[in-house]
């Protein structure tokens, strides 16, 4: 039948097998992030930021899944040897100077405040010279 309310979407997941709480949070997230695009669109904004931020720009970056914050700080590492140029020919991947070592995700007060920023995780890079 339709789905037209997420009541009728967590009754179809029930009955194909997923009835857990967290699958069910899972499956939601997984029909968001597909129907939307948002992979593909945050791959999209990190291209074309290191694209425009000039030399000393900073990018900073809160995603709120796993796989996004993973796109992130491989956005943020130098590239490696293996994908160097010949000597003499410029790179044209720009370098990024991580400032967040470590992700930082949401203070005591700020849970307390916003429960939901429980997920919340921000990097940021400092765009440097092209290599």
């Amino acid at each position: 039948g339709r789905l037209t309310t997420t009541g009728d979407l967590v009754a179809a997941l029930r009955r194909a097998g997923i009835s857990s709480p967290r699958r069910l949070s899972q499956a939601f997230q997984a029909l968001r992030l597909g129907l939307n695009r948002e992979l593909e669109s945050l791959k999209y904004a990190l291209t074309a930021a290191a694209n425009l931020l000039p030399p000393g720009g900073t990018l900073t970056v809160i995603s709120f899944e796993s796989l996004m914050d993973r796109m992130v700080k491989q956005a943020f590492r130098p590239p490696r040897p293996e994908h160097r140029p010949i000597a003499g020919v410029p790179d044209p991947d720009p370098v990024w100077k991580v400032l967040t070592p470590r992700v930082v995700g949401p203070g005591k007060d700020e849970l307390t405040r916003n429960p939901r920023a429980r997920s919340a995780k921000l990097r940021a890079g400092e765009r440097t010279a092209y290599a």
